[in-house]
């Protein structure tokens, strides 16, 4: 090889240190809780049933409803969108936060997961957590010395030099707020339990959408039907409206459809 072949291949080299050098994994520091292992505390505390209310719906725990209709009541789970079942004095309902009196749906760690994936910490920067579903507490993973959690990269960098802290300003008088990281990513924060310091939910857009400050709205690039990834029974359909691409929601026919990104129609769910 020669001089040349030779600093080429130590570039190369170079630039594949310093790569892994900015992106590193975190380390899991603690292990949350399936739905599945949280299940046992759900059936010590005393429910609701359709025969002794006179609501329309009632909790069955905290991320299943029953709906009391004639003499044989309907079981749902929540829907993805709204995972958590919530008691409520004119009728329980699926809401995107845990209700505080389920304690099952109440993290170990401080952090309720609301759907799967990867969630920044809403406190600490060097911190991220892995949800396997929404009712679930957290795997906790910590970043290395100077390194903080990246959303889009879903890993660890190098902390940027003038790094700011993101930020989530929780205000009683708003129902969501940003997370100033990114802005897939934002936050319910609930007064219930403690007026001065309330509880952060981390929530996440679909893809493909982002917060607005008030809601996620989808961000269209090309014409065309684009699953909610969120809830696959439901699609974005954008179109030209002039001379601007707009989106649109809709919801499959049928209960028992997904939406089907590559053929771009409803399609029936198949049994297991």
């Amino acid at each position: 090889m020669g001089f040349k072949g030779i600093t080429l291949a130590l570039l190369f080299v170079g630039l594949v240190y310093a790569r892994n050098e900015l992106f590193r994994p975190g380390t899991r520091v603690t292990i949350g809780q399936s739905k599945q292992d949280q299940s046992v505390l759900a059936d010590e505390q005393p429910r609701e049933t359709c025969d002794d209310s006179e609501k329309a719906a009632i909790c069955l725990n905290c991320t299943a409803i029953q709906l009391c209709i004639g003499s044989t009541p309907i079981e749902r789970a929540c829907p993805t969108a709204t995972p958590y079942c919530n008691v409520l004095d004119q009728g329980d309902s699926c809401l995107a936060v845990p209700d505080p009196e389920y304690k099952e749906c109440q993290s170990q760690n401080g952090f309720t997961c609301t759907s799967t994936g990867l969630f920044p910490d809403p406190k600490k920067s060097d911190l991220y957590h892995f949800c396997e579903g929404a009712g679930s507490s957290s795997d906790v993973y910590s970043c290395p010395t100077n390194y903080v959690f990246n959303a889009d990269s879903g890993t660890c960098i190098r902390k940027p030099i003038g790094f700011r802290d993101p930020t989530v300003a929780c205000s009683p008088t708003k129902v969501f707020v940003p997370y100033s990281g990114n802005k897939k990513f934002y936050a319910y924060c609930d007064y219930s339990v403690n007026a001065q310091d309330p509880t952060i939910y981390m929530l996440r857009c679909s893809e493909g959408s982002v917060f607005n400050g008030a809601f996620c709205v989808f961000q269209c690039t090309k014409e065309g039907s684009f699953v909610n990834t969120l809830n696959p029974t439901q699609f974005y359909s954008c179109y030209y409206s002039g001379s601007k691409l707009v989106a649109t929601l809709s919801s499959c026919p049928n209960s028992d459809q997904v939406f089907n990104s590559t053929a771009a129609v409803c399609v029936n769910v198949q049994s297991p």
